[in-house]
């Protein structure tokens, strides 16, 4: 049940964090380099969510992907200095964490 609703979270956190990407690619070239991080760590947090549901072995290793991708993407949206986007930003970052934690916390 952990394994569910802690993929469940980070998958949410993926999607929030690809949504938020396509609102920096209209705008500048440094804008574009953000929104091209914030789309590459909401995909790596998606992807980790699926090889979590899917690999019963290693749940450590997928949470701490989760957790290290969700930091970034909010790293990397802070650097943009955008504010209009910092609550879906901060929901992103939260939902993510949430569920590397669960991950980690129901061990290998």
């Amino acid at each position: 049940m952990e394994k569910k609703l802690a993929a469940s979270f980070s998958i949410i956190s993926g999607v929030l964090t690809i949504l938020n990407s396509w609102s920096f690619f209209q705008q500048s070239s440094f804008h574009f380099t953000v929104a091209c991080y914030l789309l590459a760590f909401g995909s790596l947090d998606i992807l980790a969510a699926a090889f979590l549901l899917i690999c019963e072995r290693r749940r450590i290793y997928w949470g701490a992907l989760i957790i290290a991708s969700s930091i970034l993407a909010f790293l990397s949206f802070a650097l943009s200095r955008t504010t209009h986007l910092l609550m879906p930003a901060l929901i992103a970052f939260y939902l993510g964490v949430i569920g590397g934690m669960l991950s980690l916390a129901s061990g290998t």
